[in-house]
């Protein structure tokens, strides 16, 4: 999973979309659209900060669960 697919879901399972994911992050409109690029710290920081829910190892390297929460299941 890329990193703007890790950032999709998240914005799914929040029920937000990645405009205002970004927009709450500080980040400029469209950061995640090319979704090659990958965040300096500062920006990373500005994320975790905003959502601090998002597990930073996921969201870096999708190596974990991708939430600190446990999410519903159907």
């Amino acid at each position: 999973m890329t990193l703007k697919e890790r950032i999709q879901a998240y914005c799914q399972y929040k029920g937000i979309s990645v405009s205002q994911f970004e927009r709450q992050a500080g980040l400029s409109n469209g950061y995640f659209k090319e979704g090659s690029k990958m965040p300096r710290p500062d920006r990373i920081s500005k994320i975790l900060n905003k959502f601090p829910d998002i597990n930073r190892n996921w969201l870096l390297y999708e190596a974990v669960s991708y939430t600190h929460l446990t999410l519903p299941t159907n």
